[in-house]
């Protein structure tokens, strides 16, 4: 049996900092780095994308991952990963200085 989840229903982010419209979202889907960024109306002019940090919570301890965005919305993909612009999950604070 393979089970597949089509509308995470719950599944929400919050994005802080530098962009166009801060806020929680809810997207019904699952949703990258840069997917969240544009979700929230992209940087502003003074937004460092090269510094983005995502906070996630897990149990008790509070991780941090680093983005850098600045090259790829740049539109220099070569050499990019999956591992460069990861996945949101549920409950990530996206901070953009």
């Amino acid at each position: 049996m393979t089970v597949s989840v089509k509308n995470p229903n719950g599944y929400q982010f919050s994005i802080v900092g530098k962009v166009k419209a801060p806020g929680t979202y809810t997207p019904g889907r699952y949703v990258n780095a840069l997917e969240a960024v544009s979700i929230a109306g992209g940087p502003t002019e003074f937004a460092s994308m090269s510094n983005i940090s995502i906070l996630r919570k897990s149990g008790t301890q509070l991780q941090t991952i680093r983005v850098r965005l600045s090259n790829v919305l740049k539109g220099d993909t070569q050499g990019l990963t999956e591992a460069d612009i990861p996945f949101i999950q549920s409950g990530d604070t996206l901070v953009v200085p």
